[in-house]
């Protein structure tokens, strides 16, 4: 679904310059942008299934109908905005500044060289992904004391800095996407919006087969921190959509996977992606 985006120059806040898109969300635009000087990543949030661009080529509207299910976005946005806001850490994206405008939420964070991991060749070697990975695992480390969720960890949502004379090569890693973070569900219910993805626990889907397999708490975030690190060291080997998993009469490939030379290792990645939440580690 084509979502215009706004147009180079246009100023949010009266001083952030858009420059151009980068990248498109589900529901949502990200782009580059510039303010004395500096460069910053602005996130506008847009979710073309219920809203779209009015006449005047900036502003968002709801759809004939939709109103409702945009007010509740809202609140849902919003709330977002406060949980972000708290976080700091430095394997997680930071949220600078938020503020609403043309009908919609704008999240500001900072800019960093680099790609993401999605994006950087691969097969990847297991020891070198995990010490690149570490503050990823701080991060997550640091979501869950809290009792929050990340719910979306994935290789597009891991950031690979550019590496500095002093660091390493392959440089260091963040998460992004702190807007998916939700109250741990064990203990409070939270907001009935899911995630659709290979790197989704199978809790995520939100149907009534998904309850058998657990809450979305912690173990969440592990499957999905399994599957990234077992897709970057082995490519499109054994981590496949919910659905093909469940086929009736197909052995799970999961219980074959394998990263050769490490064993031991490969052992935990398949405990992490089982489907019950309560055979993971957490």
């Amino acid at each position: 679904m084509y979502r215009p985006p706004l147009p180079p120059g246009h100023a949010l806040k009266q001083n952030y310059l858009i420059v151009r898109l980068v990248a498109e969300g589900g529901a949502s635009l990200v782009y580059l942008a510039s303010r004395t000087g500096n460069r910053w990543i602005i996130k506008e949030h847009f979710d073309g299934n219920f809203t779209q661009r009015a006449s005047d080529a900036v502003s968002i509207v709801s759809k004939t109908g939709q109103e409702h299910i945009v007010a509740r976005i809202h609140k849902r946005l919003q709330e977002e905005v406060a949980r972000a806001r708290v976080l700091h850490h430095h394997g997680m994206v930071e949220m600078l500044d938020a503020f609403s405008e043309n009908g919609t939420v704008y999240t500001v964070m900072p800019y960093y060289e680099g790609a993401t991991l999605e994006a950087l060749p691969d097969p990847h070697h297991l020891p070198n992904l995990i010490l690149l990975l570490q503050p990823v695992f701080d991060a997550l480390t640091y979501l869950h004391k809290r009792n929050l969720v990340h719910r979306d960890v994935k290789p597009e949502n891991i950031w690979v800095l550019a590496p500095r004379g002093d660091e390493r090569s392959l440089g260091r890693a963040i998460l992004l996407d702190t807007g998916q973070v939700r109250v741990n569900q064990s203990e409070q219910a939270i907001s009935a919006t899911y995630v659709f993805t290979p790197f989704g626990a199978a809790e995520l889907r939100g149907d009534v087969e998904a309850r058998m397999y657990g809450p979305v708490a912690e173990a969440t975030d592990v499957f999905a921190l399994a599957g990234t690190i077992a897709f970057s060291c082995q490519p499109h080997s054994c981590l496949e959509d919910y659905a093909l998993r469940k086929l009736p009469g197909r052995a799970d490939p999961i219980n074959s996977y394998t990263i050769p030379g490490f064993p031991h290792a490969s052992v935990v990645l398949r405990r992490a992606l089982s489907f019950k939440a309560s055979d993971r580690f957490a």
